[in-house]
C-alpha cells in the first residue's frame, strides 16, 4: 500500500490524536456541548507540527463511519442493496421511523460532529506561530472541503440544516435556524468556492504521494457539482466536473480488465480515485470492514454477507448486445410463474430424492427440474451479460477464491448448500437454507489478508472519476447536448467492456427520456457498492419507485432470494419519509429547528 495521510502521520496518532480528538469537540457529540478543553487553545495551536496533526483527526472521521458493518451504510438505502434480516433494523425502510430513533439522531450528533471538528481547525490554523504559510492556507482548505462533505450529506437526508461556521463552545452557541435545503447547497458551494480560490491547494497528488487520502482542488470541484446538479444548475455543474478531468484525474483503463482491477489495492491511488477512505491493515480498526458487510464466510478471513444484491436490480444489466435481460427469453414462462413455483431453476444438479421431496415442499414446481442439466441451464441467464455484472456480483453457480481454511481454493454458489469443505466445495454463508446473490466487489480473494478477521486494506472510493464522467452525462443530457452525453457515457461503457451506446439497434438513444434512463442505470451498473447511487435516487426522486417498487403478486420490494421469494418486506411510511426527520432530543436543545413536514 502506497504511503498515505495515515501511515505518514502514524506517530501522531499512537501518541496523541486521541488527545487531539478529544479536544476538537468530542464534547459535541449529540449537540451536548460544553466549553472545549483549554488542551484545544492551549496546547495544539501553539505548535505547529500538533496543530498540522490536528487534521488528520478530521479525516479519521471517515473511518469511523465504516468501522463496524453493522453501520448505516448508505448503499442499505438504496435499490441496488438489501440487507440481512438479522440486521435489518431501518425504520426509514420499515415504514416505523420515529423521531426518537437511535440512528437518525447517530447520524445528525456524528456529522455535526466531525463539522464542528473542522470549525476547530478552520478558526484556530490561523493562529499558529511558526507555520509554512502555504501548508496553513493548504490545511484549511482540506477542512473547508471536508466540512462540505459532511454538510452535503446532511442536507441531503435532511434537507436544510442548521449552518455553523465558527467554533460552538456552549448550547447558546448552537442555537441556528436551519435554512432551505436550496439555500444550504448554495453555501456549501460558497465555501468550496473559497477552497478553491485557495493557490496553495493542489489540483491533485501524483500517485505515490505521501499525500494520498487528503482532498484535493479535484475534489472540490466534484463536491460542488453535485451541489449545482441539485440545485439544477447544469452548465454549472458541467463546468466544474470539466474542470475535474483538467486537475488531472481520469479513468484506469490498464489491462485486459481494468474496472475489476481498479478496486484492487494495488491501483487504490490511480488517477481515477478523487477521494478515498483510506484502509489500512496496521490494525484491524484500519481495515476496510466492508469485507465482512460483503463477503461469504469463505472470504478471506470470513464475511457476514450483510449486505445482498437485490434480484431486481442484478435483473437490470443489459444483455451483451445491449438488449434488455427478460428472464423469459432463457425459460420461457419464467416471469409467469409464482416465485416460491421458481426456486426449482436455481437447483443444482444431482439431487437426492430426499432434497427434492424438500424443495417440492417448499413450493418448487418440481416437474421443470432436470435431473442432468439444471446448472447449465440457469447458468445461461448469467452468460453474455454487461461485464459488471460477473465483476461485481457472485451469481448462482459462478465460483469463487476463497481462503477462510488457510487453502486458496474456489467455491461454487451452489443450492441447496451440501458442504464447503469437500468437493466440490459449495460456498457457505450463514443461512444455508437461503439462496442470494453476493457481493464480489471490493471483497479479496485467495489467502490475502488471511490473518484479519473481516477486514482488508482497500481504500473505500467515495469520489472517483467514473462518477465524474457520469454526472458530466447527466448535465450534457439536461443542457441538451445528447450527442456529448452518449460519447462522456461511451467512455464509461467501453472500460468496462461494454456495448457503446448509437452503435447497434437496441443501444439507440432515442431522446432526452431515454437518455436519462439509460444514465440512471448506468450511474446503478458503474457504482455498485460504493455507497454513491442512494443520494443520487434521491435527487432524482426515484427512490421511492425503485426502493419500495410492487410486484406483480401485489408484494412490495424487500430482500429475497434470487428467484424473488420474499424473506421480509419494505413498507413507504408517506411522502414525508422523502427526508430524514430532526432527531427530537436536537430540538430540545435547539428551539430554533423545525420539524420536516409529516413527522
Amino acid at each position: 500500500m502506497n504511503p498515505n495521510i495515515f501511515k505518514s502521520t502514524k506517530l501522531l496518532i499512537g501518541a496523541g490524536l486521541a488527545v487531539m480528538t478529544g479536544a476538537l469537540g468530542v464534547s459535541c457529540v449529540e449537540m451536548d456541548l460544553e466549553s472545549h478543553s483549554q488542551l484545544s487553545s492551549k496546547t495544539i495551536w501553539t505548535d505547529p507540527v500538533s496543530a498540522e496533526g490536528a487534521i488528520v483527526s478530521c479525516y479519521s472521521s471517515f473511518k469511523s463511519l465504516y468501522n463496524d458493518p453493522a453501520n448505516l451504510w448508505p448503499e442499505t438505502m438504496g435499490s441496488q442493496m438489501d440487507r440481512d434480516p438479522n440486521w435489518f433494523s431501518i425504520g426509514m425502510l420499515k415504514g416505523t421511523q420515529s423521531i426518537q430513533d437511535s440512528n437518525i439522531h447517530k447520524y445528525w450528533s456524528w456529522y455535526y460532529h466531525y463539522i464542528f471538528q473542522c470549525n476547530d481547525v478552520i478558526q484556530h490554523m490561523p493562529q499558529v506561530p511558526g507555520m509554512d504559510e502555504s501548508l496553513r492556507a493548504r490545511l484549511i482548505a482540506e477542512a473547508r472541503w471536508i466540512r462540505c462533505y459532511y454538510y452535503y450529506q446532511l442536507n441531503c437526508v435532511y434537507g436544510g440544516v442548521p449552518w455553523y461556521e465558527n467554533i460552538v463552545e456552549s448550547i447558546e452557541d448552537a442555537q441556528m435556524p436551519r435554512g432551505t435545503q436550496d439555500e444550504t447547497f448554495q453555501l456549501i458551494i460558497d465555501d468550496l468556492s473559497k477552497a478553491i480560490d485557495e493557490e496553495a491547494f493542489p489540483l491533485k497528488y501524483a500517485q505515490g504521494s505521501a499525500n494520498h487520502g487528503r482532498a484535493t482542488k479535484g475534489a472540490a470541484y466534484m463536491l460542488r457539482g453535485k451541489c449545482y446538479m441539485w440545485l439544477k444548475k447544469w452548465q454549472e455543474a458541467a463546468d466544474d466536473f470539466e474542470e475535474v478531468e483538467k486537475c488531472g484525474y481520469k479513468l484506469y483503463e490498464k489491462g485486459d480488465t481494468p474496472y475489476k482491477d481498479l478496486f484492487l489495492t494495488e491501483n487504490e491511488d490511480c488517477d481515477e480515485m478523487i477521494f478515498s477512505v483510506i484502509c489500512d491493515l496496521v490494525n484491524d480498526w484500519w481495515g476496510d470492514r466492508r469485507q465482512r458487510g460483503y463477503g461469504t464466510r469463505e472470504a478471506t478471513g470470513w464475511g457476514w454477507s450483510n449486505y445482498v444484491p437485490n434480484p431486481r436490480f442484478v435483473d437490470s444489466y443489459e444483455n451483451a448486445d445491449g438488449t434488455p435481460f427478460d428472464w423469459n427469453d432463457v425459460i420461457p414462462g419464467y416471469n409467469e410463474m409464482t416465485p416460491k413455483a421458481r426456486r426449482v431453476f436455481f437447483l443444482r444438479n444431482d439431487m437426492t430424492e430426499a432434497e427434492k421431496a424438500f424443495q417440492a415442499e417448499a413450493g418448487a414446481d418440481m416437474s421443470f427440474y432436470l435431473p442432468k442439466g439444471n446448472e447449465e441451464r440457469i447458468l445461461k441467464a448469467y452468460e453474455n451479460r454487461d461485464p459488471r455484472l460477473a465483476l461485481s456480483i457472485i451469481t448462482p453457480y459462478s465460483t469463487f477464491l476463497g481462503g477462510s481454511a488457510g487453502v486458496a481454493r474456489y467455491f461454487t454458489s451452489r443450492f441447496p448448500f451440501r458442504n464447503h469443505a469437500k468437493k466440490p466445495f459449495d460456498l457457505r454463508i450463514d443461512t444455508a437454507d437461503k439462496f442470494y446473490y453476493f457481493v464480489r466487489k471490493f471483497v479479496t480473494t485467495g489467502l490475502e489478508h488471511a490473518d484479519h478477521l473481516g477486514c482488508n486494506d482497500i481504500d473505500i472510493p467515495l469520489m472517483r472519476f467514473g462518477e465524474t464522467l457520469l454526472c458530466l452525462a447527466e448535465c450534457y443530457n439536461e443542457l441538451n447536448r445528447l450527442d456529448d452525453a452518449v460519447a462522456t457515457v461511451n467512455r464509461i461503457r467501453r472500460r468496462a467492456g461494454a456495448i457503446e451506446l448509437n452503435t447497434t439497434a437496441p443501444t439507440m438513444v432515442k431522446g432526452k427520456e431515454d437518455m436519462r434512463k439509460r444514465l440512471r442505470n448506468e450511474f446503478k451498473w458503474e457504482l455498485f457498492a460504493e455507497d454513491i447511487v442512494y443520494m443520487h435516487e434521491l435527487r432524482w426522486r426515484t427512490w421511492k419507485d425503485d426502493k419500495f417498487y410492487v410486484t406483480k403478486e401485489g408484494e412490495v420490494n424487500g430482500m429475497c432470494q434470487v428467484w424473488g421469494e420474499f424473506i421480509y418486506h419494505y413498507s413507504w411510511g408517506g411522502d414525508h419519509y422523502w427526508l430524514y426527520p430532526i432527531p427530537n432530543d436536537e430540538r430540545v436543545k435547539n428551539h430554533n429547528l423545525t420539524q420536516n413536514p409529516g413527522w
